[in-house]
């Protein structure tokens, strides 16, 4: 009974990992995209 209980907490600190992972990146990815496009080249005018 033990070893199922470990096993789900196990799976469970898992799954969030994933999530905590994938949006985090598309969090990374919306910011760098919209700083980005708000960085003008340095040969650009004003």
């Amino acid at each position: 009974m033990a070893y199922n209980d470990v096993f789900m907490l196990i799976a469970i600190i898992a799954i969030l990992t994933m999530l905590w992972i994938f949006i985090r990146s598309l969090w990374l990815m919306s910011t760098t995209k919209a700083a980005a496009t708000s960085v003008q080249p340095s040969g650009a005018p004003s």
